[in-house]
């Protein structure tokens, strides 16, 4: 009995269903909140196609079906994400720096951002976008995005590690976010103003932005703030620590 009683109350924790009845209970929220996200963009693109470009549709059964199937499988995405990768990534940022020393703790979360990075499905649509540009009018786009895909990867990737690495060093050391912030931003918007004086190197400047913030995707952001999230649970049970045991707990 006391074995059933936990696995109630894990099932209740995480909100999965137990009993057949609980199944259109624990599918219909997250069905609605699927259609809430999608039905609007939807309809965006059939009035677009519709009325501006009075284009008709061609395929709309199987276009219905395709909306069903991204619906259904972000359903289960989010959900494994959240009941799988995100506890586990929070309980890593909690222990890691307790038995890690500093160095390898920041090299640990620096392949992490890079690896989580190459998981996001928005970054492989590169190739298939490098089709769509003329190479006449946008010469480096195209290298960028049909013959430099991988470099363009690396470098996104990389980013982001760098960006959790310097995330991971706030929390621990407790820096001003502010300051992160300011000296995060100041470098690319330099490099932005003076690329848009060359008439090639404007033409990439969409895509340098776009790259960034393209990995704020439902991979990337879940990882990276379970993690960062865990770490700050360690810096307050470290300050907490420090201050000596809280009133109330030697009583």
């Amino acid at each position: 009995c006391h074995i059933r009683e936990e696995g109630d109350m894990c099932a209740r924790e995480h909100k999965l269903p137990h009993a057949p009845l609980d199944i259109v209970g624990y599918l219909a929220p997250r069905a609605f909140e699927q259609l809430r996200v999608l039905l609007p963009i939807t309809l965006y693109l059939v009035f677009f196609q519709l009325v501006i470009l009075q284009t008709a549709i061609q395929h709309p059964l199987y276009i219905a079906v395709g909306m069903l199937a991204v619906g259904g499988g972000l359903i289960l995405f989010l959900d494994g994400i959240s009941l799988g990768v995100m506890p586990l990534a929070e309980d890593i940022g909690r222990h890691m720096p307790e038995v890690l020393p500093e160095p390898i703790v920041l090299l640990i979360v620096f392949v992490l951002g890079v690896g989580v990075t190459f998981a996001e499905p928005a970054l492989g649509v590169f190739e298939n976008l490098g089709k769509l540009v003329p190479v006449k009018e946008a010469p480096y786009l195209k290298a960028l995005l049909m013959d430099w895909e991988d470099a363009l990867l690396w470098m996104v990737a990389i980013g982001v590690g760098l960006a959790s690495l310097l995330g991971t060093m706030r929390v621990l050391h407790g820096w001003g976010i502010g300051r992160c912030i300011f000296w995060a931003s100041v470098p690319p918007l330099l490099i932005t103003v003076v690329g848009s004086f060359d008439g090639e190197l404007c033409a990439v400047l969409g895509l340098a932005w776009d790259t960034g913030a393209v990995t704020t995707g439902p991979v990337t952001v879940p990882v990276v703030l379970a993690l960062g999230s865990g770490l700050a649970a360690y810096k307050s049970a470290v300050s907490v620590a420090a201050r000596g045991s809280p009133s109330g707990v030697d009583s």
